[in-house]
Formats: C-alpha cells, sequence, structure tokens
C-alpha cells in the first residue's frame, strides 16, 4: 500500500487510504507526487474543460512488456477497482467522477502504449496562508526591506520576501483585456514584492496562494480585471496590481495612480508681465497644509517659476504678501497670513536667491478679492501674492545652473566641453517628425545623485526624474523636441544673448544627468 505521509498534511486527511495504483507487472517512472491543494482540468461532453480543486495525488508508470492488446481498458480496469468504483465511471477521454464517504473525487487517467499516468484529485477548499496587510518593515529572515507600508502587501505562511522594490514614481506597460483595451499604461507610486518559500514540503502552492490571496480581495471590494488563476490583474480604488503565483514563489506589483492635477502656475515670463502691469501677481500653484504655514510638495513648481524669474533678472527684488479668508479671529489670521508669506520666501531663499532681494507680509483678512460668503470666495482670498519693489530691468543669460537641482541632490560631475558635441532626438507628439540631429557648439555637463539618510535614494526612479524635468522645463523657456528611453530633449530658442541652446536629462534610478550645448 502506498500511504498519504499524513504529516505533511495538516489541513485535509483523506477518509481512506490511497490504494496502490501499479499494474501488474508495470514500475513507477516517478515518484508519488502530493500537492495539498491544485488544479485538475476535467473534460465535460458538451460542456468542455471544466477545473476543478483540491487535494491531488499524481504518479507515472512503465507497462510491463506482457501487457498486450487492449491495454488502456486493462489500465482503466485495474484502477477502478482499485479504487472500488466501477469501470463505467470512466469516459473515452480516460476522466472519471466518483463520490465517497468524504467528498467528490476527480481523476484523470492517461494510457499509452508502454506508459500510463493518474492524477487523483479530492476535491477540499482552499488553505488560509494570507494574512493583510502585512506590516512594515518587511523580512525575510534577517533581512530589512525598508520600503513604504502597503494594504495589499500580504504575510503568507511559509513565505518571506526575498526581493522588494519600492520608486514614488514609476511607469508601467501591462496587457489585460479590460473595456475593451489590451494594453494599459499605469503611473504612479510603484511597489514590486518578490516571495520565496521557506519551508520545506511538496507543495508547489501555485493555487493556494492565489485563490486566498483572492479571497481576501473579493471582501475588500477590489475588481479582478482579468483573471488567469495564478495570475490575475485586479483593480481597488486607484491602485492596479499584477499578482503571479510559480511553484513555490510568487510576486506582486502595485501601482498607486497619480490623480490628475491641474497646474495654474504662471512662467517666469507671465509673473513679470504681470508685475510690470499691475506691481503684483498672485503666485498661483502654493498649497499649505491646513491651518498651517507648512507648504505641501505640490508647491515646488510656483516656487521654482518664482527663483527662475529672479535669476533671470538680477536686479529684481520682491516681497511677499500673505493673505487669509475670515473665517478665525483677526489676530490668529495675521500670524497665519504672515508665517505662510515667510515660508515661501524662506523655500525661494533656499533655492539659492540671496535673502537681501525678498521680504514678506501679512495681511491676515484684510483686502479681500472675492466674497467670505461663499466657500469658492474664501478659497480666492487665501493667496500668496509677490510685490514687485525695484529693478526688473536687466536680463541675465540663461545658462545650464538655471535649472535647478532636485531636493537632497549632490553634485557629483561637472565638465565643459569647447566645440564638442551633442545628440537631440526628436519625437512624437513633440515633434512633427522623428529623427536625430547631432549639433556642435559648447557642451556643458552636469551630473547629480540624489541622497536621503546619507544613502543614494533609489526610490526616485528615472520615471520620477523626467516627469518632475518634463513638468518645469518651461519656467526655463525650454521647449520639449522629445522624450525617448527615459531621456527629456529639449531647446531654448534664445538664451538672452541671441544664441539657441539645446539639451539633454538623462534619469536613473536615484541619478541624473544634464547636458547644454550652446550654439555658436
Amino acid at each position: 500500500m502506498r500511504y498519504l505521509f499524513l504529516f505533511l498534511v495538516p489541513f485535509f486527511l483523506w477518509a481512506f487510504e490511497l490504494p496502490d495504483l501499479t499494474y501488474p507487472g508495470a514500475s513507477p517512472s516517478s515518484k508519488l507526487k502530493h500537492e495539498r491543494y491544485d488544479k485538475l482540468e476535467y473534460y465535460v461532453k458538451g460542456e468542455g474543460y471544466k477545473k476543478v480543486y483540491g487535494e491531488t495525488h499524481t504518479q507515472d508508470f512503465k507497462n510491463p512488456d506482457s501487457i498486450g492488446k487492449d491495454y488502456e481498458q486493462k489500465v482503466k480496469a485495474f484502477v477502478a477497482k482499485q479504487l472500488g468504483i466501477d469501470v463505467t465511471a470512466f469516459t473515452k477521454n480516460g476522466y472519471a467522477r466518483f463520490e465517497k464517504p468524504d467528498g467528490t473525487y476527480y481523476l484523470k487517467l492517461d494510457t499509452y502504449a508502454n506508459s500510463y499516468s493518474y492524477t487523483l484529485l479530492h476535491v477540499t477548499p482552499c488553505p488560509k496562508i494570507i494574512t493583510l496587510p502585512a506590516k512594515a518593515p518587511y523580512r525575510m529572515e534577517k533581512r530589512v526591506f525598508d520600503i513604504p507600508e502597503n494594504p495589499l502587501i500580504p504575510d503568507a505562511a511559509g513565505f518571506a520576501i526575498r526581493r522588494a522594490k519600492y520608486v514614488d514614481y514609476d511607469e508601467v506597460t501591462w496587457y489585460y483585456k479590460h473595456n475593451g483595451e489590451n494594453k494599459h499604461v499605469h503611473k504612479g507610486r510603484y511597489w514590486k514584492i518578490d516571495f520565496a518559500k521557506t519551508v520545506q514540503d511538496e507543495d508547489s502552492y501555485r493555487y493556494i496562494l492565489a485563490h486566498d490571496y483572492k479571497r481576501h480581495l473579493a471582501s475588500m471590494g477590489a475588481e479582478i480585471l482579468e483573471d488567469e488563476d495564478n495570475s490575475f490583474y485586479f483593480k481597488m480604488g486607484n491602485t492596479i496590481a499584477k499578482f503571479a503565483g510559480y511553484n513555490g514563489t510568487f510576486s506582486l506589483q502595485i501601482i498607486q495612480e497619480e490623480a490628475f492635477k491641474q497646474s495654474l502656475v504662471l512662467t517666469p515670463d507671465a509673473i513679470k508681465v504681470e508685475l510690470d502691469k499691475a506691481g503684483k501677481v498672485t503666485l498661483d500653484g502654493i498649497y499649505f497644509d491646513f491651518d498651517k504655514a507648512t507648504l505641501k510638495s505640490e508647491s515646488q513648481k510656483a516656487i521654482l517659476s518664482t527663483v527662475a524669474l529672479l535669476e533671470r533678472y538680477p536686479d529684481l527684488t520682491l516681497s511677499i504678501h500673505g493673505h487669509t479668508d475670515n473665517k478665525g479671529s483677526d489676530t490668529y489670521n495675521t500670524k497665519l497670513s504672515s508665517d505662510r508669506a515667510a515660508a515661501v520666501m524662506h523655500a525661494i531663499i533656499a533655492q539659492g536667491i540671496d535673502a537681501s532681494r525678498l521680504s514678506s507680509k501679512g495681511h491676515g483678512e484684510e483686502d479681500p478679492v472675492a466674497t467670505n460668503d461663499t466657500e469658492e470666495g474664501r478659497a480666492q482670498n487665501r493667496r500668496v501674492e509677490l510685490h514687485k519693489e525695484s529693478g526688473g530691468d536687466k536680463k541675465s543669460v540663461i545658462t545650464i545652473d538655471f535649472i535647478k537641482p532636485i531636493e537632497g541632490s549632490v553634485l557629483t560631475g561637472n565638465r565643459t566641453y569647447q566645440d564638442g558635441a551633442l545628440g537631440i532626438r526628436y519625437t512624437k507628439p513633440y515633434s512633427k517628425d522623428k529623427r536625430y540631429v547631432e549639433y556642435k557648439g559648447t557642451h556643458k555637463y552636469i551630473s547629480y545623485e540624489i541622497m536621503k539618510d546619507g544613502k543614494l535614494n533609489k526610490s526616485f526612479s528615472r520615471k520620477a526624474i523626467i516627469k518632475n524635468y518634463a513638468n518645469i522645463l518651461e519656467l526655463y523657456n525650454a521647449k520639449i523636441v522629445g522624450e525617448y528611453s527615459d531621456t527629456l530633449y529639449f531647446e531654448i530658442a534664445d538664451r538672452g544673448d541671441g544664441k539657441k541652446v539645446y539639451g539633454r536629462i538623462e534619469g536613473y534610478n536615484g541619478s541624473y544627468s544634464i547636458r547644454f550645448l550652446i550654439m555658436e
């Protein structure tokens, strides 16, 4: 008799011993394989193949030379007798379904001239091994993966993280059928987690992991976009994810898509026009934490626009004025507006602008530009303004230093090549035609590494770098002409002295370079 090694099967026990299915004179050509939870595709005439799941036993055999004619019927008759079922339970394709006191069984018997194999499946529920969410920091043995928590990252009993990657922004292209489309590009915060089995057992876990994880997702309200059984795509809120299960391993990729934010930030030239005309301009694109003077990260573009203005006009001096709505006391609103104006001023100074060129002042709820009787009006009254104090007549030349480095960047290279060359790749939709042109002139090169806590910040992906600069190049009078392989190509028609500039920004994970070619 072949026994079931019950110590390896803690969740489900067979109600009878698995009989010896070795045909007289035959010999096993593979070891008896046991899976706690696996899949069998069972053929039903007129309906095609049906998927059934449960505990399986599988083995291959080599027939004796003496088995003779009608070997298929002989093997079927033998297997049926050993299992205690009628041979008529078999279809001509070698499938059989039968009942035992402990449940339903499915059998797939493949017979050949000199061999046969079987898979016997006992229908059982999927074991529960997954817990959601796992807690950061995520661990595998002694190694710690310090990535942001995500409620969709599972903790699977008997598995640990082998590799983990996180970047603040990335773009992935996935192919699945949904809403009539096969190709989908997703952009946002990105996790990629690879898990490996740490327990010593015979199970592959291919279907246990996928089915148990899907069970959790269903209870959380997730939508399965495309289901390939042990691999699938799903969506929950603004999160899209891809799960793939293999033998003893599985992976999970997660994208938290960024919601579109309308940019109202004025370019330095547009700010200058308003300052010359009215003496002041509202600095759109400035955002604070609620009831605080702490600038949000979304304010960076407006700050850089003001910095570019001050660098372009080195004799210009500005005062920064803060305003609030009428909610709260006069004293409180005056202080809040003063603190917010000062926060904007210090953010500009932090980008290298001389502090003597700036001042700040808070007005509280005085001088509203709209009614305080509606939320829309109050939102307009909560503003920061730039006021022209003096200067603005002298214009400087745009250089490579005008393009500000990303926060946390450390300079790693700074070179100039006389009589240099720079290749520019023109691509759609920025250019009508795709082409590659090499220009000659003075070639300037700067490279940076983005650091965090004394280490290279690889969570700042190449896609995030390119996205950041694509968003602000216009502040430097630059026009994007191409984007290819995480590289931006741009041109500046006149840098201020009649000379044209071609440029290239190349992004990597945690580092990047900026190139300027000045046409002589």
